[in-house]
């Protein structure tokens, strides 16, 4: 507490960054006022997951999950209608356990949207940012990532065989088409890799590539499965650092400016959104990792014309402001998807927020009382997890 005291003034002053006139110009630039007209989807769908760990010596314990709801609007009101859940519980072992689970996690959840928008939603909410899932996963960030991923892709077809890649493909779209083929064996890297022998840690780099290249494979049938048939995506977020609106403007004064979220709650407050941006096209180097994709199975064309527009949006007066990402082909999107998008959120929000995000994040948590249960379902209770000399158990 001392230290926080003496340093008071240094981080009020920080945050005070963002009551500047010039800030405050900068978002009425580019907010624009809107008052919802509200309609409803006759279908829409949410998805979230979740994930528990356990670290024991030598290994990680962990639980995933992802769920997607879908909704039907009838009589006046929507219902619960279908209902998708995906799941894994496995071991892993160091050192990329937790970059690997969270990976692994994303996977289920582009899977369990994709399952609702084959069951016919209109329009599909995520939890979260489309752009981080695009971003190759931590254990293949090693220098350049366009070269790196070249070289993974050498190892993979070193180790498992050329056709390893194409086996992986034939394999997810056999299993998208069988929900419970799909739901008993949710991730089609490990259905296919334990023909192998000798499987271990460190073939790290080989997994990695392959449950990254699933992920795109699962993403782009996503993407484009919705944008043929004129459905929309959503990832919405209650928070974000990005600055893709206001960084030349911190720039230009000199000093750190908050992130776009921070200064659009603080600057606005009425209903509407802000002009969306397509950031890979504002700021071509910052990012260009996105646009590193494997090049096989044509996953590097077709990602190459693939952008993400942001928008932020307050859905009424002195609700908080929510960041929303919507996948475009090309460099463009139209203020009136935007509109479209916000006519049909203000009927299903709850201050400010999407209930059936609120609804499908409490569906896919994993309680330390569920890793608990799994671990007295296998008998891992006798391993131990360090924490014993601190006369702890798990953590």
């Amino acid at each position: 507490m001392e230290v926080a005291l003496r340093k008071r003034e240094d981080i009020l002053r920080k945050l005070s960054a963002s009551q500047r006139k010039e800030a405050l110009e900068a978002v009425m630039d580019v907010w624009i006022s809107y008052e919802p007209k509200p309609e409803n989807s006759i279908t829409l769908s949410a998805v979230d997951g979740g994930q528990g760990t356990v670290e024991f010596q030598g290994f990680t314990l962990y639980a995933i999950s992802a769920v997607s709801i879908l909704y039907s609007f009838s009589a006046g009101k929507y219902s619960l209608g279908k209902e998708f859940w995906l799941a894994d519980v496995d071991v892993l072992q160091p050192p990329s356990s937790r970059d690997r689970i969270s990976l692994l996690r994303e996977i289920l959840e582009v899977k369990a949207g994709l399952l609702s928008i084959l069951g016919g939603s209109e329009l599909l909410l995520a939890d979260g940012s489309l752009r981080s899932l695009l971003i190759a996963p931590r254990p293949l960030q090693h220098g350049s990532e366009a070269i790196n991923l070249r070289e993974s892709i050498k190892l993979v077809n070193e180790k498992f065989g050329n056709d390893i890649i194409d086996e992986l493909n034939d394999c997810f779209e056999a299993a998208i088409k069988d929900y419970n083929e799909i739901r008993l064996r949710p991730l089609q890297t490990q259905k296919i890799i334990s023909a192998f022998k000798a499987i271990n840690d460190s073939l790290i780099t080989e997994i990695v590539t392959l449950e990254y290249i699933e992920k795109l494979l699962a993403l782009r049938k996503l993407i484009s499965t919705a944008l043929l048939s004129g459905k929309t995506i959503a990832y919405v977020s209650k928070r974000g650092r990005a600055q893709n609106y206001f960084h030349s403007l911190s720039e230009a004064l000199g000093i750190t400016l908050p992130s776009d979220i921070m200064l659009f709650n603080a600057l606005t407050d009425e209903p509407g959104f802000s002009k969306p941006v397509i950031p890979e096209v504002i700021n071509p180097p910052k990012y260009e990792r996105i646009k590193w994709m494997p090049p096989v199975l044509s996953l590097d064309n077709f990602f190459k014309y693939l952008n993400v527009a942001v928008t932020y949006v307050r859905l009424s007066k002195g609700d908080p402001v929510i960041k929303v990402e919507i996948p475009v082909i090309g460099d463009r999107i139209s203020e009136s998807l935007i509109k479209s998008l916000i006519n049909r959120l203000v009927t299903i929000s709850a201050g400010g927020y999407p209930y059936p995000l609120y609804e499908v994040d409490r569906a896919a948590r994993i309680p330390r009382s569920s890793m608990l249960q799994i671990i007295r379902g296998l008998g891992l209770s006798a391993f131990l997890t360090g924490r014993e000399v601190l006369g702890e158990w798990i953590t």
